[in-house]
């Protein structure tokens, strides 16, 4: 208690290591600027933890260093291992426990940030996104979690899979949990989060023109029951990119040195003008998908970098082990980017 130094000193009667410290560390409250921890990659007798943060009054600090302490000689954990201080003269004791699921398969997540945020004056519902919690936990080997050493008071309880290790909540990449209402401790319910990711509103980016007969439109959100007209009258063909959310427009060549276009979904609508800059035109590559052994019935697929329109078969040839030919019928799939050939 009364904690007013900037180092502290972990001894132990035998030889340690660290190891993944930073995947098991857990700091809660968390600090804006993290401590200096030594020795790192050798063995030593001594942990030292450099305080580079200003601490709060009257708080109290955690270190949990899950599973990151190991003896020397066989590589055992010390399991869970905390070390607890206070700045004040009281060292906070109540605790929270609970489980985080997946929304769709209610399969049990890991790795997943637990965070408490106090509800006083500086308290409002965009905190999440812009300012660290006020207590964190992880769920590491389970998708069970628990706060230790919290004091009385209003809590709001968020879960997020903090992908960029910031804890904060960012909307576009990491799935959220939360609990409607909120948490009085002392509390000994266990609570039960359920993660899902929200679903963007749409917008289209502003498209460019990248190669010779090729517009890139990235957006965010959903892209099905997209329109994409232009204005220009053009033969095109819109064609999704495959696991980016991105879609190209493919047009034949016309003299003109600008295209206009109307991007609309649901009641989003809006139109761009897109110039027509002088671009090498991209020349058909074709790429086998299939590898190793090919399961019976299943076509060969190649894919290719620009849409296919027609195939002509008369340049296609497939003969067996003993150099006779083949029988084979070829198609080309929805989104016009694979080469599909049956034998």
């Amino acid at each position: 208690t009364n904690f007013k130094g900037k180092e502290i000193r972990l001894y132990f009667d035998e030889y340690v290591k660290l190891k993944d410290l930073n995947k098991n560390l857990i700091i809660s409250p968390p600090q804006k600027h993290k401590p200096i921890i030594s020795p790192q990659g050798a063995a030593s007798k001594i942990i030292k933890i450099k305080i580079q943060d200003t601490l709060k009054a009257n708080t109290t600090y955690i270190f949990n260093f899950g599973q990151s302490i190991v003896d020397n000689n066989e590589g055992n954990p010390y399991p869970n291992f905390k070390y607890v201080f206070s700045t004040g003269s009281v060292i906070d004791s109540l605790t929270l426990k609970g489980s985080v699921h997946n929304a769709l398969d209610l399969k049990d997540p890991k790795e997943i940030t637990v965070m408490l945020y106090e509800i006083n004056a500086q308290y409002n519902d965009s905190i999440i996104y812009k300012e660290k919690p006020d207590y964190l936990t992880n769920t590491l080997s389970d998708n069970n979690f628990e706060f230790t050493n919290l004091k009385a008071g209003k809590y709001r309880l968020i879960a997020i899979d903090d992908s960029n290790n910031n804890q904060k909540y960012n909307p576009k990449t990491e799935a959220l949990a939360f609990l409607k209402e909120t948490i009085t401790l002392p509390d000994t319910i266990s609570k039960k989060l359920i993660l899902s990711k929200a679903v963007a509103p749409f917008k289209a980016l502003k498209p460019k023109n990248i190669s010779k007969g090729k517009i890139l439109i990235a957006f965010e959100g959903d892209s099905s029951a997209i329109s994409i007209e232009p204005k220009t009258k053009m033969d095109y063909f819109v064609q999704k990119i495959q696991k980016k959310d991105s879609l190209l427009v493919w047009y034949r060549q016309f003299k003109t040195d600008s295209v206009a276009l109307t991007i609309a979904k649901g009641k989003y609508k809006h139109n761009y003008l897109v110039k027509l800059r002088r671009k090498k035109q991209d020349t058909v590559k074709l790429q086998a998908l299939n590898r190793g052994v090919l399961v019976l019935n299943k076509k060969v697929q190649f894919g290719s970098a620009t849409p296919l329109e027609k195939i002509n078969d008369s340049h296609i040839h497939i003969t067996d082990k003993d150099s006779v030919a083949v029988a084979f019928s070829s198609s080309i799939n929805m989104n016009r980017d694979q080469l599909l050939v049956g034998f």
